[in-house]
């Protein structure tokens, strides 16, 4: 009777480490790693929204929070191998078109949400929102890029380069939180 248990647990034990052994081979292939990506995206992404929403936030600055948690700022300076693991230099090329694709899809549903009865009924008050949605945030681009010019810009670049590309990058980057938003 000792000998079949012996027996059992041998069993379980090699069970459950051919289990992670196949688990950590599906994880080398490309499209498991991107769903992997995806779905702790998404969870991370909805959990910190959600968050925001019951302090009276709306849930676009907690999906911000969630891009800057997983991303190299604090993931990646406080937990490398976890990041290296769910995010590892080979797998981000896919990242960046899913990205891509989402952005685009993004937009097409503002697009499609947008009513432009709105616009005609009250024209100056959507001129100003545009242009402050625009001008603010390269202001304050321009203003960052004066400050970290030195220690970030390439030897080759001018500042006024770098400024004006800090500065459009912000700009760009603020339309789609300010269409979420």
């Amino acid at each position: 009777m000792g000998r079949l248990s012996v027996n059992i647990s041998n069993s379980g034990t090699s069970s459950w480490s051919h289990f992670l052994e196949s688990l950590s081979h599906n994880f080398t292939y490309p499209l498991a790693i991107l769903l992997l990506q995806i779905i702790a995206i998404i969870l991370v992404a909805r959990a910190f929204g959600f968050v925001c929403k019951k302090i009276g936030q709306p849930s676009v600055i907690g999906e911000i929070v969630a891009g800057i948690i997983l991303g190299p700022s604090v993931v990646g300076a406080y937990f490398p191998e976890f990041s290296s693991f769910l995010f590892p230099a080979s797998s981000l090329g896919n990242l960046g078109v899913m990205s891509q694709v989402g952005l685009i899809l993004f937009m097409f549903v503002v697009g499609m949400e947008l009513d432009l009865k709105v616009f005609r009924n009250k024209p100056h008050e959507a001129v100003v929102i545009s242009h402050a949605s625009i001008v603010f945030p390269f202001a304050l681009g321009v203003l960052l890029a004066y400050f970290i010019y030195q220690q970030s810009a390439p030897d080759h670049v001018s500042f006024i380069s770098y400024a004006l590309f800090i500065g459009i990058s912000m700009s760009i980057t603020a339309l789609p939180v300010l269409a979420r938003i």
